[in-house]
């Protein structure tokens, strides 16, 4: 659920590097793998919503904004109160240690009105890493947050 989809045998930023500028991948001390590689995802879509890059997550406007803006007012306000900053980056340096994704039946909601992970990307991955088609929850990132029972319905529906 509007989630980041490993790929086997690469990290989250080799998948999105070709997308950043050299001063930025320079910045995070990264340094491309065999580009042959990489080729793969240069047509895919855009994995963040351009809008959420390089935003200051500590920031409750931010926060606000990216995270909670489809949540009521005391909700976000509460989410906000309990956020704390991701400690680890591993989820974006480290490579995926598989060689392919376990076989077991799979689901994707994407988040339509999701403004960190882009719905385009959420749907292509789901399809293509997947083999699957992508159920469409209306909620922005937050949905266990802005719509818990709409979330509900759908993850016990058939």
């Amino acid at each position: 659920m509007a989630a980041l989809l490993p790929y086997p045998g690469i990290s989250t930023l080799d998948q999105f590097s070709h997308r950043l500028d050299s001063e930025t991948l320079k910045s995070l001390n990264y340094h491309p793998k065999d580009p042959s590689k990489l080729k793969q995802f240069y047509d895919e879509p855009d994995m963040y919503e351009p809008a959420s890059v390089g935003k200051d997550y500590s920031d409750e406007a931010v926060l606000r904004e990216f995270f909670f803006h489809d949540c009521q007012p005391d909700v976000a306000e509460w989410a906000i109160s309990k956020s704390r900053s991701q400690q680890s980056m591993a989820y974006i340096f480290e490579t995926n240690p598989l060689k392919a994704l376990p076989s077991v039946e799979r689901k994707y909601i994407v988040c339509n009105d999701d403004r960190i992970i882009s719905p385009a990307w959420s749907h292509y991955a789901a399809r293509k890493r997947l083999g699957v088609d992508a159920i469409e929850l209306a909620s922005g990132h937050c949905p266990h947050l802005s719509c818990p029972d709409l979330l509900a319905s759908v993850l016990t529906s058939d």
